[in-house]
């Protein structure tokens, strides 16, 4: 431990606003996938924010005070438990496909809000554009035969 028993407060306060820029690379990788990541995006915002408030506020209170360790950790427990308390925003993250319980990749795990692997995507989308040629289909005929 340093001097004033707040060597790991020290430590993180010294690393200063890379934690949360590293925190928000991801969050700007969502950019990518257009509309589709919103709560994804939400949560990797709330992890931003728990990040900024442990690294910045709460270490550098600590040094600033010349307080202990403890004090830090106690911040960790409260920022857990706060993350804990509204995890279903703050962790929307899913390992399998809820239609057919394949294995997720990364990148459907941490940016897609749907879930779904790739397959079962894939049908969905085609299912989609189906649907949306049928509505294209019908509405010109409703057209025809509302004007005669």
């Amino acid at each position: 431990m340093g001097a004033m028993g707040n060597s790991i407060s020290t430590w993180i306060q010294s690393l200063e606003l890379w934690p949360l820029i590293i925190a928000l690379i991801p969050n700007l990788m969502f950019r990518k996938f257009g509309a589709q990541p919103g709560v994804k995006r939400s949560a990797s915002l709330i992890h931003a924010i728990a990040i900024f408030f442990l690294t910045i506020v709460v270490a550098g209170l600590v040094v600033k005070q010349g307080w202990q360790d403890w004090v830090f950790f106690v911040a960790v427990g409260f920022t857990a438990l706060l993350l804990f308390l509204i995890r279903k925003k703050a962790f929307p993250y899913q390992r399998t496909c809820p239609q057919c319980e394949a294995k997720l990749d990364f990148q459907t795990i941490y940016f897609m809000d749907d879930h779904l692997c790739r397959e079962c995507r894939k049908e969905k989308m085609a299912q989609e554009e189906a649907q949306e040629l049928l509505d294209e289909e019908s509405t010109p005929e409703e057209d025809d035969s509302s004007q005669e």
